[in-house]
């Protein structure tokens, strides 16, 4: 492998890593965060929302599951737009 091969490949490297941690700490902390509640503090997730029929688990259920969409979104635009090109420029 040439000089400047292997600094594009560290760099491929680098980039993903960091990519990947900083996607799966956006990942964990929340998801954690909201198994913790449920495992130690059962009864806020129970109280309902004023003036719905909807409790607070619920809704943070659901917009935890939205979360995760997004963060699914943003490894796709990363992964197509930073990693993507650099591998294709390492195959060539």
């Amino acid at each position: 492998m040439l000089q400047t091969e292997q600094k594009e490949y560290k760099s491929l490297l680098a980039s993903r890593k960091l990519i990947v941690i900083l996607l799966l700490l956006l990942t964990i902390i929340p998801y954690f965060s909201f198994i913790s509640i449920i495992a130690f503090k059962p009864s806020i997730f129970g109280q309902l929302i004023d003036g719905y029929s909807l409790s607070i688990g619920v809704a943070l259920g659901f917009i935890l599951i939205l979360h995760i969409f997004f963060i699914t979104f943003l490894y796709v635009f990363f992964a197509n737009w930073k990693i993507e090109p650099m591998v294709n420029k390492l195959k060539k």
